[in-house]
């Protein structure tokens, strides 16, 4: 049994470190990871992990599509 799963919005989540936090300035931070993400996606993940067969599937713009095959 395979398991579907559809996301209508999926995400690009960013992960980002400063060194210190500096309240009412500018931070200056570092890019640690970007990941796909939403709710179908990670659900897609979660069962992978468990070895359960899956296929993600959604809607997503052209730009992001390379980064989404990529990932997931």
């Amino acid at each position: 049994m395979a398991i579907i799963t559809v996301s209508l919005s999926p995400a690009i989540d960013v992960t980002l470190a400063a060194d210190h936090l500096r309240i009412g300035s500018h931070q200056q931070v570092k890019l640690l990871s970007q990941s796909a993400a939403g709710k179908a996606i990670n659900v897609s993940r979660a069962l992978a992990a468990m070895n359960v067969p899956n296929t993600a599937t959604g809607f997503i713009g052209t730009n992001e599509a390379d980064f989404f095959f990529d990932r997931c």
